[in-house]
């Protein structure tokens, strides 16, 4: 599976703006794989619940997220089950990621669309009733931490080498995963821009993900976004693919806020 992503340089009124294509994570995989990195920590997650005996495993999406593509992905290659509940709207078909996923040969199981809180627990029961393994809610783990934080420090070290001492990181936030990553491997500020979720909530999940004592406040923003979770932007006007729900709130945040960053900068593109 391909885990090397690629640095691009694109150039924005006047300035240069390195774009951190990780979207192009397991891109041998596509498209029964998402572009989605935060896939980074789940394929060594589902090995060791594996090796403990889990068979089966649970996740749960959102209307628009797509965990429950990837992880049924994983599961296929690693010959797990995998279970995918989603809320539906009322006369509406299931999105092409569900069906991808039920392609896979995950057992899917649409749910009245409600709160994202009570629609989630209402899954898990039905998790439990089948014997299997609940992850948690937007793949929140370590390991994907970890992971993140691993490529974060490799990717800038690169640019290092090739004479690019990188200033500012720039990402879109929503669980805070990959933020509490690339702030763990970054010796530079890291801005989180959120995809439309409470910033207070995104800090408290970040310290229960990170190491605490690694933590260094001052060097790690976060922004709330001026768009709701489920707004779609238009993306058409960037010079990379991304996703319309996530990384592109962020691409708008920067190129509003360019002459107020430190520069070089690095926008960390995640993809989906």
């Amino acid at each position: 599976m391909q885990t090397e992503t690629p640095v691009e340089l694109h150039s924005i009124n006047g300035h240069n703006i390195f774009v951190k294509r990780d979207d192009l994570f397991l891109a041998d995989c596509q498209p029964e794989c998402p572009s989605l990195a935060k896939l980074r920590g789940a394929f060594p997650m589902l090995r060791r619940l594996k090796g403990a005996g889990v068979k089966t495993v649970g996740v749960f999406d959102t209307r628009i997220s797509k965990a429950g593509q990837g992880i049924a992905f994983l599961c296929r290659e690693l010959r797990m089950e995998c279970l995918v509940g989603f809320p539906l709207l009322k006369n509406r078909e299931m999105s092409e990621s569900h069906k991808i996923a039920m392609e896979l040969g995950a057992r899917m199981f649409p749910m009245k669309a409600g709160r994202t809180a009570v629609v989630y627990h209402q899954f898990v029961r039905k998790v439990k009733e089948n014997g299997a393994y609940m992850l948690p809610l937007g793949l929140v783990c370590k390991d994907t931490v970890l992971a993140v934080a691993q490529e974060t420090d490799k990717t800038l070290r690169q640019l290092e080498k090739d004479g690019v001492k990188i200033a500012t990181v720039v990402v879109c936030t929503g669980s805070g995963t990959i933020a509490t990553g690339l702030h763990l491997g970054a010796d530079a500020e890291v801005i989180g821009v959120s995809c439309g979720m409470s910033t207070v909530k995104q800090v408290e999940r970040m310290k229960v993900l990170a190491f605490p004592e690694l933590l260094n406040w001052n060097f790690l923003t976060l922004v709330e976004s001026e768009y709701d979770y489920y707004d779609a932007l238009d993306t058409r006007g960037c010079p990379f693919p991304t996703s319309p729900y996530y990384d592109m709130k962020a691409w708008i945040w920067l190129l509003d806020n360019l002459e107020k960053l430190k520069q070089p900068i690095l926008f960390w593109n995640i993809g989906v």
